[in-house]
C-alpha cells in the first residue's frame, strides 16, 4: 500500500471503500491489488459537470489516432465517451458505482494538449519534469469544476504508469481505457485503409474489432469478479498486449503518424515561443 493510499484510508472519508488485499491474487490475473469495494456517495454531480463541460467539448478538436480525422474516425472526445462507457458497463456488472466509473471515464483525457501525445512531447520540452496529460488534467484543466476526490484522482492516475487510482472505479477507467484504444483504433485504422495484420492471440477472442472488444469487456467483469481485484485473465492480457503491439506497427508508429506528430511538435513549439503568447514576468 503507498503512502497516499495509506493516508486516504486513516483520513476517514473512504468510508470502507477499499481494503488492500495483497492475498487477494489469483492465477492468470493481471490488474491492481485492492479489494473491491463500491465507492458510496453520490457522483451523478460528477458525470453531469463533466458531461456539460467546455474541457470535454474542446476533445473534439483533438486527435485520437489520426491527425485529422475523417470518415467517421474518433477524436479524443469520442474515445472519452467510449472509454466511459466501457468503464460504466463493467461497473454496473460488478456493482460498482456506474456514475463515478462513467463521470472518470469522460474526464480522463481531459488534460491532453492539441495533438494529443504528440503535443504532450512538445510541451514536455517547457515543463520540469515534463507535461503529463492525465496529471494536468486533473490539478489544472479540471480543477475548478468541483469534482470529487474520487473522481479527480481516476483522472489522475487513469494512466498504468501512475500510481493505483484509490477506488475500484477509477482502476476500471484504467482497464477500460486500455480495450478502447486497442480495439476502436483499429477500426479506425482499417476504415482509412491500412494493411491490418490481427495477432494470433487477438484472434483467439473474435474475428472483428467489435469481438475483441465485447470478449475483453465480459473478461474484465468475470475475471474481476472471480479474484476480487480489477483484473483480466491471462489470455486477454496477452491479447491486448499484442494488439497495442500491432497498433504501434500499423498505426502509431507508421511513417505518416511520425510526419504527423513530428509537424504538430513543430507547431506547437512555435505557438510556445511566439512573443504574442509568451508570458514576460511583470507583464498580464
Amino acid at each position: 500500500m503507498t503512502s497516499r493510499h495509506a493516508a486516504w484510508l486513516a483520513s476517514g472519508t473512504h468510508n470502507g471503500r477499499l481494503v488492500p488485499d495483497h492475498d487477494a491474487a489469483t492465477p492468470h490475473i493481471e490488474g491492481w491489488k485492492v479489494r473491491l469495494r463500491r465507492c458510496t456517495g453520490d457522483h451523478r454531480r460528477d458525470a453531469q459537470i463533466i458531461e456539460e463541460s467546455p474541457q470535454l467539448a474542446r476533445l473534439s478538436e483533438v486527435k485520437q489516432a489520426f491527425l485529422f480525422p475523417i470518415a467517421g474516425q474518433r477524436t479524443r472526445r469520442d474515445h472519452c465517451v467510449e472509454v466511459a462507457q466501457i468503464a460504466k458497463a463493467i461497473a454496473e456488472a460488478l456493482g460498482l458505482d456506474a456514475d463515478l466509473a462513467w463521470a472518470a471515464g469522460l474526464g480522463h483525457d481531459c488534460g491532453h494538449a492539441p495533438g494529443g501525445h504528440a503535443g504532450e512531447d512538445a510541451l514536455s520540452f517547457y515543463m520540469h519534469g515534463g507535461f503529463d496529460h492525465a496529471t494536468w488534467g486533473a490539478n489544472v484543466t479540471v480543477a475548478s469544476l468541483g469534482l470529487s476526490a474520487e473522481c479527480l484522482d481516476a483522472i489522475r492516475n487513469h494512466s498504468w504508469s501512475h500510481d493505483s487510482p484509490i477506488t475500484a472505479e477509477g482502476q476500471l477507467v484504467g482497464l477500460a481505457d486500455r480495450i478502447a484504444y486497442v480495439t476502436h483504433d483499429p477500426e479506425d485504422a482499417i476504415t482509412l485503409g491500412l494493411t491490418w495484420q490481427t495477432p494470433t492471440e487477438a484472434a483467439s477472442i473474435g474475428e472483428t474489432p467489435a469481438e475483441w472488444r465485447k470478449a475483453l469487456i465480459a473478461d474484465a467483469i468475470d475475471t474481476t469478479a472471480r479474484a476480487g481485484v480489477v483484473s483480466l485473465s491471462l489470455g486477454a492480457s496477452d491479447a491486448v498486449k499484442a494488439l497495442r503491439a500491432e497498433c504501434n506497427r500499423t498505426i502509431y508508429q507508421r511513417p505518416a503518424s511520425v510526419a504527423e506528430n513530428a509537424a504538430m511538435v513543430e507547431v506547437v513549439r512555435y505557438l510556445m515561443d511566439h512573443p504574442a503568447y509568451r508570458h514576460e514576468p511583470g507583464g498580464p
